[in-house]
């Protein structure tokens, strides 16, 4: 049976005994994959490109055409950068960020929602 490292769990390790620790080792130190969407009103590209300065081993992925919640990315490209991160520590190929279509917006609709009158 595989234990996650406790940096993944949070807090002590549970396990019936602890993982065996060299003498003299550094402690894991896990990368981080920050995601950020370019239109992302809440956290912008460059809040997110700061966060990430902020950590040893990160990675800033800006995905384009979408907002604060990049994961979503109904494309499935999100996801695989995503699962090829945790299964590899690195994000590999995101060659499939450039073929994510923009948000598709109607003008009409946004006029819809403003109060007032209508022309």
């Amino acid at each position: 049976m595989q234990r996650l490292p406790q940096s993944l769990v949070g807090g002590r390790h549970s396990g019936p005994a602890a993982p065996a620790v060299r003498p003299g080792a550094r402690p894991h130190r896990p990368r981080r994959l920050r995601l950020t969407g370019d239109l992302d009103a809440i956290t912008p590209d460059s809040d997110a490109a700061k966060v990430a300065r902020r950590f040893k081993r990160s990675r800033l992925v800006s995905v384009p055409n979408l907002g604060h919640v990049p994961d979503l990315d109904p494309s499935g490209c999100v996801s695989g950068i995503v699962t090829g991160f945790v299964a590899e520590g690195t994000p590999g190929p995101t060659a499939c960020l450039k073929r994510i279509p923009p948000i598709a917006v109607d003008p009409a609709e946004v006029n819809r929602s403003r109060p007032g009158p209508r022309p």
